[in-house]
């Protein structure tokens, strides 16, 4: 599926600090707010996405590989070598083509990526505000030198419909799907209205200034922010931003934070912080508070 020119932000991520929103606004970009964690991404129409849901069984340790490889089974039938790299990237030649995210509720799973084929490359570096500790950490200097098309690598496919086709026929013969129409529902018409609403696209969140601490730091499982508010020695409310992707407890975070800030390490070290941001532990957090 396609989407025409269109940000997207993770599902805890500071919109207002992952996106150029003057350009994107000037643009006439549309901005997204997913329900999945990950970083900001460009949509166009030169960008194809795909997405797979199924049981929570789906999810899991290997899930980013085991649905990544009709992609890369797809793109290696036609000539191109793809890594997954990283947490949940596709890279070509060391440069990013594809990134993934998941999210699991209710007993379902949902799985979704991007595929770079022939994007506005240009358009995706002035929309996205990518942190410069994430370009540090990976060698490079820009998002523009970070990120490429498939394109130029297939030179004898015509247009991305045969990509399509080729995928299609990889996740076929992978997990034994059939294609099918699409039925109408019309409870789509009210998830659209939810998803596309301020509410949703800009959660109410006070300033950083209005908070008595910031803590922020890149870890292996996506980067992360906690502001702390203190009442004396107390903290007495919190907040969480970053490109990680959540666990089943991560609404429950914020408020095991709270208490005594005297005693936080004590309550970091008895949490099972994988069920609040995956791959996340306790060393992470006592790194990122400073209390190791």
């Amino acid at each position: 599926w396609q989407n025409d020119r269109t940000a997207v932000v993770g599902k805890n991520q500071n919109i207002y600090t992952e996106l150029n929103l003057e350009k994107v606004k000037a643009g006439g970009i549309k901005i997204a707010r997913r329900i999945t964690g990950g970083g900001a991404v460009y949509h166009d129409l030169g960008n194809l996405n795909y997405s797979y849901i199924g049981t929570a069984a789906m999810a899991g340790d290997n899930s980013f590989l085991r649905f990544s490889e009709p992609i890369i089974s797809a793109l290696a039938s036609l000539g191109v070598s793809v890594v997954l790299s990283g947490r949940n990237d596709l890279t070509v030649d060391g440069r990013k083509i594809s990134g993934a995210a998941e999210h699991t509720e209710a007993g379902r799973t949902l799985h979704h990526g991007t595929l770079l084929f022939d994007s506005d490359l240009s358009m995706l570096s002035e929309c996205l505000s990518v942190d410069r500790e994430k370009l540090s950490s990976k060698g490079i200097s820009s998002v523009s030198s970070r990120v490429t098309n498939i394109k130029p690598y297939l030179p004898e496919i015509n247009g991305i419909a045969e990509l399509i086709s080729a995928i299609a026929k990889e996740i076929s013969k992978k997990h034994g799907a059939t294609l099918h129409p699409l039925p109408s529902c019309p409870e789509i018409s009210k998830l659209e209205e939810k998803y596309s609403s301020e509410g949703w696209l800009y959660p109410k969140r006070r300033l950083v200034s209005e908070y008595t601490r910031s803590y922020k730091r890149r870890f292996p499982f996506g980067s992360l922010e906690v502001l702390l508010s203190l009442s004396g020695e107390e903290i007495v409310s919190a907040d969480i931003s970053g490109d990680f992707f959540e666990g089943e407890n991560f609404s429950l975070l914020k408020d095991a934070f709270l208490g005594e800030i005297s005693e936080l390490k004590s309550r970091i070290e008895h949490l099972d912080l994988d069920g609040y941001i995956i791959g996340m532990r306790a060393g992470d957090l006592l790194e990122l508070f400073e209390l190791c």
